[in-house]
C-alpha cells in the first residue's frame, strides 16, 4: 500500500512525482470506507441545503466555484479578481442579479471549463471536449509572452513536455 500525494502540496512531491507513478496499488476497503463517508457528509450538506432557501443556495454556489476557479487558477499562477470570477459565474448560471461588471476573456474561459467539467461530470471526456476546454483557457492563443497552439494537442517539435517553475531567468525544470 502506498501513500499517495492528491497534489504537489501534499508530502512535497506531485503525484507523477511518485516512483511508483502510474502503477499504484491502493486497498479498496479503505478507499470505499472514505467514499462512503465522503457520500453521508454530502448527503447531510443537501439536506441542509433544502431546508435554506434558494437565495442562500444561490449565494453558497456562487461562493463554492468562485473559490474553486480562483484557487485553480493559482496553481497555474493565475491571480484573478473575485468579483470579476464571481460576477462571471453568476451570469453563466443564470443569478443575473449578481453580476456587477464585465469579464476578460481569461475568467470566462476558465469558468466555462469548470462548469463544464463539473456540471457535465457525466459526459465523455473527448479528444474534442479537451481541446475545447484548451481553446476557451487560451483564446488569444498565448500563454503569458508565449505563443501556443491553441484548441489542439501540443505538438512534440520542441522535444518532450517539461514541468517549469520558478521566477522568470531563475526557471526550475523538474
Amino acid at each position: 500500500m502506498h501513500n499517495i500525494p492528491i497534489s504537489c502540496g501534499d508530502y512535497g512531491r506531485c503525484i507523477y512525482q511518485h516512483k511508483k507513478w502510474p502503477d499504484f496499488i491502493w486497498d479498496k476497503s479503505h478507499i470505499t470506507a472514505l467514499l462512503l463517508e465522503n457520500r453521508y457528509q454530502q448527503g447531510r450538506l443537501y439536506g441542509f441545503m433544502d431546508s435554506v432557501g434558494f437565495q442562500l443556495q444561490e449565494e453558497a454556489l456562487l461562493k463554492i466555484f468562485t473559490l474553486d476557479v480562483i484557487k485553480t487558477s493559482e496553481i497555474e499562477g493565475e491571480h484573478f479578481e473575485k468579483e470579476e470570477v464571481r460576477s462571471s459565474i453568476a451570469r453563466k448560471m443564470g443569478f443575473e442579479n449578481q453580476v456587477r461588471r464585465k469579464f476578460g476573456s481569461q475568467v470566462e474561459g476558465i469558468v466555462d471549463v469548470m462548469l463544464d467539467a463539473t456540471q457535465q461530470y457525466d459526459q465523455t471526456l473527448s479528444k474534442d471536449r479537451l481541446c475545447d476546454w484548451h481553446q476557451r483557457l487560451f483564446p488569444e492563443g498565448k500563454n503569458g509572452l508565449y505563443e501556443i497552439k491553441s484548441g489542439d494537442y501540443r505538438e512534440d517539435t520542441d522535444g518532450p513536455m517539461q514541468i517549469v517553475s520558478g521566477a522568470m531567468g531563475r526557471e526550475k525544470i523538474s
